[in-house]
Order: structure tokens, then sequence, then C-alpha cells
């Protein structure tokens, strides 16, 4: 009998560990892959059935503000609230021990006539004068249209509008619940659930949608400068706000009086006035803006009230005076002067002294242009409006039995 000596025995108890070991890794590998992929496939279940569910919402439009939703792939929970002249729409989707959060800012969609401009009738025909381009449909007064005379200037193009014209039969009206929101946000966040902060100049606030609003309450006029506001924060101020060049301001709504927008300023931000707005020369508020000028029932715009857009601004998103008309005052409430471009909305209720260009649709009490001491009325002169450079996907104002849209994403 031959024997073996002690080394090929460890040898032999060393490759058995070894065996052993590469048996228990893979394994503890399959184990890991079969539990890796079954959390994969309920995190991406988790997700499809959120997003579908936004999409469904979307579609549907459920009259409810909050709504919990029980499906075959898990429950999905609702929170729609207002944000400036949008909506925020909070989803929660949970699936076994999964739970996945997003947010949405909600307008309407735009319709498939591609509407450039809307003017009450008061029995005044819209008078172009000079290099005035208007394309898309019109509704108009009963009188129509025709070319007009300023200081010797008149209109010659073939055509009037690059589009249809038709007498207007019904102002297209907001929807009641943003209307009552708009025409009460002075008061709305004042005995709210909110989280108050406290800002100051040279500092960063930012806040996720995914959590409560903060809101900052001043009764004192507030100077925002050198400072970042970003996401799901609240400025109000109730005597005015001046909005520097040197702020940062991102998807945050701002509330006073008087709201007052230096040169140059940059930033994405809605903004809404009782009594004034002013925004400087060179300015760019970035999609989705919106300057938003409101009357309670018992007052009447005055020479007082009004938006003014410096020359050579640009603002993505809407522009909107809400309020009872004055019949004494003849002062254009809107003035978009020379240079300015608006990409959007305009919805006034009040006159409009178009000089600049407005790429999207108009909606309008009607036109004022001053010219060498005198008031022109429904008179356009020089101007664009365009609604073929507005792109269809752009999401915007709820009108009555308009259709909901996704402005974008929140985070």
């Amino acid at each position: 009998m031959k024997k073996l000596n002690a080394g090929a025995l460890q040898l032999v108890t060393y490759i058995t560990v070894i065996i052993a070991l590469l048996l228990g890794c893979f394994i503890l590998l399959v184990h890991t892959q079969r539990k890796f992929k079954t959390k994969s496939y309920n995190l991406t279940e988790t997700i499809q059935n959120i997003d579908k569910g936004i999409l469904d919402f979307v579609n549907s439009a459920p009259k409810q503000d909050s709504v919990s939703i029980y499906t075959n792939k898990g429950a999905l929970n609702y929170k729609l609230e207002p944000w400036g002249v949008f909506q925020k729409l909070g989803i929660i989707s949970k699936q076994k021990t999964y739970t996945y959060k997003k947010t949405a800012l909600l307008g309407s969609s735009q319709p498939i006539e591609e509407n450039a401009l809307f003017i009450k009738d008061h029995n005044k025909a819209l008078v172009l004068v000079g290099d005035t381009t208007i394309k898309g449909d019109a509704y108009l007064p009963e009188q129509g249209i025709k070319s007009g005379n300023i200081a010797g200037q008149t209109y010659s193009k073939p055509r009037f509008v690059d589009g249809n014209i038709a007498p207007i039969k019904q102002f297209p009206k907001l929807k009641f619940k943003l209307r009552n929101y708009l025409q009460n946000i002075q008061n709305y966040y004042d005995n709210t659930n909110s989280e108050p902060i406290y800002i100051k100049s040279g500092g960063t606030y930012l806040n996720s949608f995914e959590r409560s609003t903060q809101v900052y309450i001043n009764p004192n006029p507030i100077y925002l400068e050198n400072i970042t506001l970003k996401g799901n924060i609240i400025i109000q101020s109730d005597a005015k706000i001046v909005i520097d060049a040197s702020s940062n301001l991102k998807d945050v709504i701002l509330i006073a009086p008087i709201i007052e927008i230096e040169d140059t300023t940059k930033g994405t931000f809605q903004a809404f006035a009782s009594e004034y707005i002013t925004v400087g020369k060179h300015c760019n508020l970035k999609y989705p803006s919106a300057l938003v000028l409101v009357k309670d029932y018992r007052n009447s715009f005055t020479e007082d009230n009004y938006i003014d857009v410096g020359s050579n601004s640009r603002l993505r998103g809407s522009i909107v005076l809400l309020g009872r008309k004055d019949s004494k005052n003849y002062n254009p409430q809107l003035i978009i002067n020379k240079s300015v471009e608006i990409k959007g909305e305009i919805y006034s209720e009040q006159t409009i002294e178009l000089l600049g260009k407005v790429f999207g649709t108009i909606y309008t009490d009607g036109f004022i242009t001053r010219a060498n001491g005198s008031y022109y009325q429904n008179h356009l002169c020089d101007v664009e409006i365009n609604r073929h450079k507005l792109e269809d996907e752009y999401v915007g104002l709820a009108f009555q039995n308009s259709k909901k849209g996704i402005a974008k994403w929140l985070y």
C-alpha cells in the first residue's frame, strides 16, 4: 500500500475549501441577481405606474384636488394645488415597499386652431398702419379690419391677416378656479399651513416642490439683491418688491401691490401685483414666467394701474390683467415697448399699447396707439402678432373647456 505524504492531503483540503467558496459565491451571486431583478422590476413598475397616472390625470382632469386611486400595479395619491397661473400636481406611487414621487407643473395645452388675436366688440374696427403683421386666426369686432393713417403713414400690404378672420362671438374666459385664485392671491397665503422662512441679501434658499411651501411675508418693501431663491418659495410684501439684476430667481412666486423689475434682470418667476408692475430694459424672463396685475371687484383700473415692459426685454410665458375697466380712463394699462418680444399669451381685460412683437396669442379689450400727442383707438402700427412662431407644445393659461398639459417637471 502506497502512502501519501501530508502535503498531498493538505493540498486536497485547500482545493475542497476553494471549491466550496466558489460554489458559495456563485449561489450568493445568483440570489443577489434575483433579488436585484425583482427590486428593479418593482421599482420600474412603480415609476411606470406614476408616469401613466400623471397622463391619465391630465387627460381625465378629475374635479377633486386630492384623490387616491388603487390599481393592480399599486396605489396612486394625487394632490393638486394652485401655483400662480399654473397648477402643481404632486403624485405618489406606492407598490409593496417601494414609493416614488413626482411633481409636474400643469397648464393648458394649445388648441388645434392657431389663434392669434381676440378683441372685444366695442363697435370699433381694428385699424392697421405701417409695417404691421398678423399671422394666425383673428376674431374681431363686427366692424372688422381696415387700413388707417398715423402722421401720414399708411398700411400698404395686400392682406390684413395671414389667417382666418371672423367676428368675435364670445370673449374667451379663464377657468373660474384660476380667476378666483388670482383675484384673491394677495391674501391667499396669509393663513395657510405653509412653512415660514426668513431671507436676507447674500443668501441662498432652495426648496423642493416635494416639500411644504416656504413663505416669507414682510409688511415693508422687499429688495431682492445678491440673493438666490429657487423652487417652492413665495415672497410677499404688503408694500412692494424690487428685483435687482444681481438676484437669481427660479420658479418662485412674488406677491406685492407694486413690483419693480430692474434693468437687465434675468430669471424665471411669476409676479403678482395689484397696483403696477414695471419691467426694466434688456430683461430676460424665461419660461414659464408670468406678470399678473389684478384689481378686485370693488375697484376699477385707473391710469395708475399698469404693466410696463421696457424696451429690448423678453418674456417667455404669460401676461395677465384682470379687473373692471374705468370708462373715463383712456390710457393703456399694458405697455409693450419697442423691441420687446413676448412669446406666449397676453390676456388683458384692459387696453394694450403694443409697440413690439408677440409670438403667440393676444386676448384684449382693445388697443391704443399714442402718437404726436393723440390717442388712436384700436390702432396697430409697425408691430407683429405671430401665432405661427409659438411652439404647439407650449402650455399656458387655463381657459374654460381647455385641455390640461404639462408645462414642466418640477424637482
